[in-house]
């Protein structure tokens, strides 16, 4: 994941789009409060060679829960050899879901009248999507292919460069 300081070290080669998204309206920059964690789903399953999962790690800040999905069916860690080896040449695709539980501490950062309703943002897809409690979203990857999505209280007032909810 970029951070700002590797778009600073070429003078007069920035990218602003991305900068954009890496930023709040005001300059300022959303801070992971934790250490990225596997989700629930993920704990005793086998995102590398399984051929069903997909690994979801997620996050918090002040506003809001992220998770960030990666197919990595294909290649795993060799704890002998200590490297990764490419134990097949072609997976296919995973389907796997999503969902606001994905997020165990999403509550902490909700309004106090939160329902367990979220918004999600798909940052590569650009979709913005309404969330009922216990409702999960499925989603398919390719081998190698990744996404993150921001989830939000379903009554955040701002969801940045996105949309206003009133």
């Amino acid at each position: 994941m970029y951070g700002l300081e590797d778009h600073q070290k070429k003078p007069g080669n920035h990218d602003f789009n991305l900068l954009k998204k890496l930023v709040l309206p005001d300059g300022s920059t959303l801070r992971a409060k934790l250490l990225g964690r596997p989700t629930k789903d993920c704990l005793f399953s086998d995102p590398a060679r399984d051929g069903k999962s997909l690994l979801k790690i997620w996050n918090m800040n002040d506003y809001s829960g992220v998770v960030g999905v990666f197919n990595c069916q294909g290649a795993g860690w060799c704890k002998v050899g200590k490297k990764n080896l490419i134990h097949d040449e072609n997976p296919g695709t995973v389907t796997d879901i999503i969902r606001a539980k994905d997020i165990d501490h999403l509550s902490t950062v909700a309004d106090d009248k939160w329902t367990g309703d979220a918004i999600i943002f798909s940052h590569l897809c650009g979709e913005v999507v309404y969330l009922p409690k216990d409702v999960s979203i499925p989603i398919t990857m390719k081998s190698g292919e990744y996404e993150v999505f921001t989830f939000y209280d379903s009554n955040y007032q701002m969801v940045p460069n996105v949309l206003l909810l009133v």
